[in-house]
């Protein structure tokens, strides 16, 4: 097993840094246009953590991309030189979490460095921040665990459907998105503003029902659905076949 992870590690370790700089020209590029936007369009400074949310959002995507291109196209390379799914599986989970965790705490630094921005150049706007609203650092690491978690799976998931079905898998989860991203909004639009109507009653006594039930009951749902997409995908690849490769 540890020479598997220690493969993995020699294979794919350019990923790393080169995350690590992606995330580092998000963030700069962040501060950059947060800097013309206060020069130019406001009078007074205020805050605008567009490095922060930029450097966030590499870290995610990031976070998903490499972890699924790990899964998918290390998959037929690994078998095809003796190495056995088990051992794959093993090294590419550790790789993954390592990535993420690396991109997270990234992600972090450059929150900080936001902040410090702010406070060497803008020191009133970083006495008018209220403190009280961020959260502390136990609950940030539970954050931050829980987040690697998330992006593990969902890597592992979607990088073994890439990996059994191909573009068939990617287009198919790339329409879900889309439908879901798109269709939300009017659909919940239309129930509150149609509630003489079929979909408006539905939506409105399911409403009514979900509103009856604790928040842990939603967490302990998305944390159940999470975890049977890992296994899923880890089911998929201890199953896969080199000719199921992309």
């Amino acid at each position: 097993m540890w020479s598997s992870i220690r493969r993995e590690f020699s294979v794919n370790r350019d990923s790393l840094w080169q995350s690590g700089l992606i995330l580092a020209g998000a963030c700069l590029l962040g501060e950059g246009i947060a800097a013309v936007m206060m020069g130019i369009f406001s009078r007074e400074p205020f805050f605008i953590p567009l490095g922060t949310m930029m450097a966030v959002g590499a870290a995610v995507v990031s976070g998903v991309i490499f972890p699924a291109y790990y899964f998918s196209c290390g998959y037929e390379q690994a078998l095809a030189m003796g190495c056995t799914r088990g051992r794959f599986l093993a090294g590419s989970l550790a790789l993954s979490l390592v990535h993420i965790v690396l991109m997270l705490a990234a992600a972090t630094l450059a929150i900080l460095a936001d902040l410090g921005f702010y406070r060497a150049f803008y020191p009133q706007i970083y006495a008018a921040i209220d403190w009280t609203d961020f959260p502390s650092g136990g609950v940030l690491a539970g954050g931050l665990a829980l987040a690697a978690a998330v992006l593990l799976c969902f890597g592992l998931f979607l990088g073994a459907a890439l990996q059994r079905w191909g573009k068939r898998a990617f287009w198919v989860l790339w329409g879900i998105c889309m439908a879901a991203s798109f269709l939300s909004g009017p659909m919940v639009h239309l129930a509150k503003d149609s509630e003489a109507s079929l979909l408006g009653r539905i939506a409105g006594s399911v409403g009514h029902a979900l509103a009856f039930l604790p928040g842990m009951v939603y967490l302990c749902f998305a944390g159940a659905v999470l975890l049977a997409a890992g296994v899923f995908g880890a089911v998929l690849l201890l199953r896969g076949s080199i000719r199921h490769a992309v």
